[in-house]
């Protein structure tokens, strides 16, 4: 800034070596630093809008973020019904299956009981009919 204001001055001697009033070349020059106050840019200017930038691009994204959020409960929400349901029906199938095994399980339980007993009748009997032999 102090460079812009040694430069308005130096114009001021210009413009009165070229032949302006002292009035005519203050007032350009005031004209001149009126615009250079409106439309300078200052750090102090440049922090504020940096500022205001990253502020709403910070909003922006929380937004985008919340969004998304939301999206992925749903999708997560979805995915877990459904594997929910996926793991139902194979707990389903596994206890028929589990039945299914138990049932034919408790048959062969059965034809080994009676096998078992008929091997132990007929061994009786050969021995019975052994001790009635020799009697």
């Amino acid at each position: 800034m102090r460079q812009a204001v040694e430069e308005i001055g130096a114009m001021t001697k210009s413009l009165e070596a070229s032949g302006f009033e002292r009035r005519e070349a203050d007032a350009t020059v005031r004209a001149i630093a009126n615009s250079i106050e409106k439309f300078a840019v200052t750090p102090d200017v440049l922090r504020g809008i940096l500022k205001e930038a990253i502020d709403e691009h910070r909003s922006e994204m929380i937004a985008r973020f919340e969004d998304q959020n939301a999206v992925m409960n749903a999708r997560f929400e979805d995915h877990r019904s459904d594997t929910n349901a996926r793991f139902n029906d194979f707990r389903l199938d596994m206890n028929k299956q589990f039945e299914a095994l138990g049932t034919e399980l408790r048959a062969v339980t059965s034809r080994l009981f009676t096998l078992t007993l008929s091997i132990t009748v007929g061994m009786a009997g050969i021995v019975g009919a052994m001790i009635v032999d020799k009697l």
